[in-house]
């Protein structure tokens, strides 16, 4: 996880909650060395990275997603500010890269099933 710690877009990454775990943390919340929120969701991986979704929620919003008001799905397709970040870190030492990614822009295989909550995240 510390791996994500180190971009100048995101500084230090402090996590919040791990709600799913499998070989690392698959789907969390964080913020940033600035205070932003953000949801996470591991979406793919390779030999040599693994790329995440980091959706910026608001204190309110990441409440309606911890008490299942919220699908999963919606949090990253209709973020607050439209985009997401995709964050790729590598398996080696040097800091993850952060790209903006417009929502409608996510690839749909990355994106979690609808349907899908806290409570039974379904997560890929």
């Amino acid at each position: 996880m510390y791996a994500l710690d180190g971009s100048k877009e995101l500084g230090s990454v402090e996590v919040l909650d791990v709600y799913v775990e499998h070989d690392g943390p698959r789907l969390f919340s964080c913020k940033d060395s600035r205070g932003q929120l953000y949801v996470a969701v591991w979406v793919d991986e390779s030999d040599s990275a693994e790329v995440y979704l980091f959706a910026p929620v608001s204190l309110q919003r990441l409440n309606e997603f911890q008490g299942d008001e919220i699908e999963l799905r919606r949090l990253f397709a209709e973020t607050e500010s439209g985009k997401v970040l995709q964050v790729t870190s590598s398996h080696g030492a040097a800091p993850p890269s952060v790209a903006a990614v417009d929502c409608a822009a996510i690839p749909e295989e990355w994106l979690p099933t609808a349907g899908a909550s806290l409570s039974e995240p379904h997560v890929r």
